[in-house]
Formats: C-alpha cells, structure tokens, sequence
C-alpha cells in the first residue's frame, strides 16, 4: 500500500519547488553531515540510488545516500558522525 496526501489545490505554490527543493536545504546546512534514506519523489514514487545521486549533486561531498530505510544503519550513521 502506498501513502497518499490529499492537499488542496489552492494551498499549493505553483513552482515553490523550484525555487527551494531538498538539495538546496541540505546544501544550506553543509558542511554538516546529511543522511537520505529511502527518498521518493513528488508522486511517492521511490527513488532509486543512481536518481538521489543526481539530485544530491549540489551538495555531494555532504550527503550519504541509501535507497532502503533502516534504523540499525540510521544509528551506525550518527555514530560515526559523533566520533
């Protein structure tokens, strides 16, 4: 079963992504370090790891990408970064 968002029409901003999308966010953050597990796109289909790769481009050095979500990697993640 997939996720489903039911948005109204009249509250969406026609282009507000393309003038700040996830990428942009993690490169405001950077040098910080950033995790994106199990990324979808704006219709909740999955991403597959060659996309996020294309999509993190901006902010590449920064990002550690995984196309599964799994909490036992989420906390091996934020281990090292504490390290």
């Amino acid at each position: 079963m997939t996720g489903f968002c039911n948005v109204p029409l009249d509250v969406i901003v026609p282009g507000i992504f393309d003038a700040g999308d996830l990428p942009d966010i993690a490169a405001l953050i950077a040098p910080r370090p950033v995790l994106v597990q199990a990324a979808v796109d704006g219709r909740n289909r999955p991403l597959t790891l060659e996309e996020m790769k294309v999509k993190a481009a901006p902010v590449a050095p920064n990002v550690t990408l995984r196309e599964a979500s799994d909490s036992g990697v989420t906390g091996g993640w934020i281990g090292e970064i504490l390290r």
